[in-house]
């Protein structure tokens, strides 16, 4: 079924600017201008006639075959409208619209004043109109046969006259069956012909060019008694519709009573909207038939995807799989109960975690909640998402179409997984539109790494609002409505640490350092694993950073399987890389390795994915670290900064440069000579990425302690003074400056003023950097003097 306009915001938006009109500039009698005021007995059969229709919409049911307009299903309702034929108007699924005019009695009558006559009057003002019009409102343009539809609704009241022989004859004129005419049906068409034709020299050159022979095939008179078989029949299609039949007569009732309301406000509405209306009053309604099994579809979906994302919230121990409550999930769940909003955090804090179980939460308490994983969607547009989740109609539209009353949720773990991937805009797309479907009853609960957002300002663009929880707040997105996710809090460590007693003597023994890499959820499952592997926990009191443990963890789970298993492990990120995704194709990864390949999954280094012909990294970090490592070689600046040209791939690589450098940093002499080198080399290079290059400047700016670490940038200004070491001293102040305002307070200001002393020779190169250095110290040390 095609997309169609909103009828609901373009109707409001016409009445609203002919309420804003003056007196003086009121517009042309050929629109409406009355509604609302009818008695109370023609309001309850329009509402009547409006709930009929609404059934029908519900249904999927094409409208009335009498009506000639083929397989054609309302899609949305009008009430009083800014159209001469005013009651009710129907937009179908066809394109076409039904304009109908109710009266709960009409008799025959030849005088253009009398309610036949008037009606008639509306149908030639509707033709003016519609002739004219430029379909800026929908239905104001040509009326066309098979399409569209004047309807005289009338109640049992009526006379005989019009509601046998009137519709049997224009329903004959319409065939060409005039012979077939009887005396009664010949008299009242001829009559009812004589009156149109009288409106139309009534109107005079407003209705020029209007034929009655034109107009009639369109007029259509049928008569509903709601007290009795139409209500019956009505009621009948609707327990089709509804998960308890029984509660048929009621939910017409009701429609009845909102279409009355609506009539009141001259609104209208879609029949989704219908559809959430019975919803939210307790009467439950079933998928609409082509989208049961795209609804049942996306829930097998949304179960497989929490089943694969809940190893991110086990830490094993051994045999046994330990879950620890994270305090941000609460605020996660407390967040989303009133609209959509990001996580974000830093690589391996736990955000797949906390919103697989955020997504359970909601599930648990009733809502409907689809789940998918960024990182295994690799398509690009609308059907290829469809073809690849196994849905015969766009996601969003099924969206749409999902049955309910309170809120549902559309979680997407690890957004960044699409940054410069083909999916990126189709993904950014979805969102877009699922925040905006009809009701505002889906929310979007996205997670993304910090980095990623930070560069991400189509993102940020999406989730603008005010953060919800001040507790998990970062600074710098001030304006986007988040949750930050972090380390584990000292209760939830120690909670693990009671749980795994070898743990927590590893950490007794490591000190401060060992204790600061524990508190990541990533790092806390290596440390784990390796003291399953038994790792004595001795060998832990040496490690200093993120990268030595990755080390540890290479030494004890792929070393032993030696040079093949670092081929496949290259193959598998290169093959990555140049499809600019955290997924490589089973058989390219495994070229010429396929041994190496199983051993690796045996040891939870890579993991199988899509029942085979994929595999990824058991997790990101896992990728960072292994691309660091096996393909970025900073000694070889021309060839890394030609792998950092292609699309998305400074992005890509970001961390693992991270690994990478903090590998150099860690292999360097105490002056750090090497690692200054490399560097200058990214930091200082014009033509290297962007976004290498702040992830470059961002390791430098944290990784010095102490005044000896910034020995080696001095020594390359004070051996010559290059242009690239002048911009790598200005990227990294900038990179340390934002460190220092954004949220660390333990940042050593020794190997900074140490800096800022030696950059004195030089200060007609490094003016600005030099400045903004002092300037930072400065008000660091004012800060901590008053606190």
């Amino acid at each position: 079924m095609a997309e169609r306009r909103s009828v609901t915001a373009r109707g409001k938006a016409f009445i609203y600017r002919l309420m804003a009109d003056t007196k003086e500039n009121k517009p042309p009698r050929t629109f409406a201008t009355g509604g609302g005021n009818a008695t109370a007995s023609g309001v309850t059969f329009q509402a009547s006639v409006g709930a009929s229709f609404a059934v029908s919409g519900l249904a999927e049911t094409p409208i009335d075959p009498r009506l000639g307009l083929g397989q054609a299903v309302p899609v949305a309702l009008r009430f009083e409208t800014e159209a001469p034929v005013d009651d009710v108007l129907v937009e179908l699924s066809s394109g076409g619209w039904v304009f109908v005019q109710g009266k709960n009695s009409l008799s025959s009558s030849e005088s253009t004043d009398s309610e036949l006559g008037k009606t008639c009057d509306e149908f030639i003002r509707l033709w003016e109109l519609a002739t004219k019009g430029s379909g800026q409102h929908g239905w104001d343009r040509s009326l066309q046969a098979g399409s569209d539809a004047l309807l005289i609704a009338v109640g049992p009241q009526t006379s005989g006259t019009i509601k046998y022989d009137l519709a049997s004859a224009l329903d004959k004129n319409r065939s060409g069956a005039l012979l077939t005419l009887t005396d009664p049906e010949k008299a009242i068409l001829d009559r009812f012909r004589k009156l149109v034709q009288d409106v139309i020299a009534k109107r005079g050159d407003r209705a020029a060019g209007i034929h009655v022979e034109d107009v009639l095939p369109f007029v259509f008179v049928f008569t509903y008694d709601f007290g009795g078989p139409h209500r019956t029949a009505a009621t009948a299609w609707l327990s089709n519709v509804l998960v308890q039949p029984s509660a048929a007569p009621a939910a017409f009732a009701l429609l009845e009573t909102e279409c009355a309301r609506r009539m009141s406000a001259r609104d209208g509405a879609s029949i989704k909207g219908v559809r959430a209306l019975l919803a939210s009053s307790g009467v439950a309604v079933k998928a609409p038939p082509q989208f049961e099994r795209d609804i049942q579809t996306m829930r097998q979906r949304t179960l497989e995807v929490a089943s694969r994302l809940a190893e991110f919230e086990k830490t094993r121990s051994g045999s046994e799989n330990l879950t620890i409550k994270r305090e941000a999930s609460s605020a996660v769940v407390s967040a989303a109960t009133i609209g959509s909003l990001v996580l974000i955090g830093d690589p391996g804090v736990g955000k797949s975690a906390i919103i697989n179980d955020a997504a359970r939460q909601m599930q648990a308490a009733g809502n409907e909640v689809v789940l998918l994983a960024v990182d295994q969607l690799d398509v690009g547009t609308q059907e290829g998402l469809s073809g690849h989740l196994g849905l015969l109609h766009p996601l969003v539209t099924v969206l749409a179409n999902w049955p309910g009353a309170g809120p549902a949720y559309l979680f997407l773990d690890a957004l960044d997984a699409s940054r410069f991937a083909k999916s990126e805009t189709l993904i950014r797309n979805i969102m877009r539109e699922v925040m905006k479907l009809e009701g505002g009853r889906w929310r979007v609960v996205a997670s993304i790494r910090t980095f990623d957002l930070l560069v991400g300002n189509e993102f940020k663009a999406l989730f603008r609002d005010v953060p919800p929880d001040p507790n998990f707040v970062d600074q710098r997105f001030s304006s986007v409505r988040h949750v930050r996710v972090g380390e584990w809090t000292d209760d939830e460590l120690a909670q693990l640490l009671a749980k795994i007693p070898s743990l927590a003597t590893a950490l007794e023994l490591g000190g401060a350092k060992l204790a600061d890499l524990a508190h990541v959820p990533f790092n806390t499952q290596l440390l784990v694993e390796l003291l399953s592997d038994g790792t004595p926990a001795e060998q832990f009191g040496d490690l200093r950073s993120q990268a030595q443990l990755m080390d540890l963890y290479w030494n004890r789970r792929i070393s032993p399987f030696g040079n093949e298993a670092v081929q496949c492990l290259r193959q598998t990120v290169s093959v990555m890389i140049d499809r600019n995704r955290m997924q490589a194709r089973s058989v390219d990864a495994g070229a010429g390795t396929a041994q190496a390949l199983d051993r690796m999954q045996q040891q939870g280094v890579l993991v199988s994915t899509n029942s085979g012909r994929d595999v990824a990294f058991r997790h990101h970090i896992l990728f960072d670290y292994v691309a660091g490592r096996v393909l970025i070689d900073l000694e070889d600046q021309t060839s890394l900064k030609d792998r950092l040209k292609g699309s998305g791939s400074g992005l890509l690589l970001a961390p693992a440069l991270s690994f990478a450098l903090q590998h150099l940093w860690d292999s360097s002499d105490a002056t750090r000579s090497a690692f200054w080198q490399g560097v200058c080399g990214l930091a200082g290079g014009p033509s290297v990425d962007p976004v290498a290059r702040i992830a470059t400047a961002r390791v430098a700016a944290e990784l010095p302690t102490v005044e000896g670490d910034m020995e080696g940038l001095l020594s390359m200004l004070r051996a010559h003074g290059a242009d690239t070491a002048f911009e790598c001293v200005k990227q990294v102040v900038g990179a340390m400056t934002i460190r220092l305002e954004d949220e660390v307070d333990e940042v050593a200001l020794e190997p900074w003023a140490y800096l800022a002393e030696g950059l004195a020779p030089y200060v007609s190169s490094v003016a600005w950097p030099l400045r903004t250095l002092v300037a930072t110290l400065l008000d660091r040390r004012d800060r901590d003097a008053k606190n």
